[in-house]
């Protein structure tokens, strides 16, 4: 529950979402390749490689731990993953630095339930935000 708070706070902190397209200077299907390629490492129990696609000063702040904590818990309600229903990329940018973010937004139905996904990355498809509802 602790990282579920973390990395929302992370995403209220670079602040609310201005757009509704792909951020200038990033590529969609990229965006998209990465986004679902973390929710597959997360649906496999491959937290290492959740990790590795993290900026370090994000995963500094994530202990391996609770990565596994929330995702467990996740899995154990919702059940076996059956399709992405969608998604959407939008942009988000730092109030402090003003460094531009892009947001990935998954929704991916389980056999018992739906899970969202809204994945930030920077401009390196490093992930430095990832919340899980």
């Amino acid at each position: 529950m602790r990282f579920k708070y973390l990395l929302l706070a992370l995403l209220v902190f670079l602040g609310a979402c201005s757009s509704n397209s792909v951020p200038e200077g990033f590529d969609e299907e990229q965006l998209t390749t990465q986004a679902k390629q973390i929710i597959e490492y997360l649906q496999d129990a491959q937290y290492s490689e959740v990790l590795d696609i993290m900026r370090e000063d994000v995963r500094e702040m994530l202990p391996i731990e609770t990565l596994k904590d929330v995702a467990e818990t996740k899995y154990s309600t919702v059940g076996s993953f059956v399709k992405y229903t969608q998604v959407a990329i939008t942009d988000t940018k730092d109030p402090v630095t003003s460094e531009v973010y892009g947001v990935v937004i998954v929704v991916v139905e389980y056999t018992d339930g739906k899970g969202t996904y809204t994945l930030t990355f920077d401009k390196d498809m490093r992930c430095v935000g990832l919340y899980i509802k």
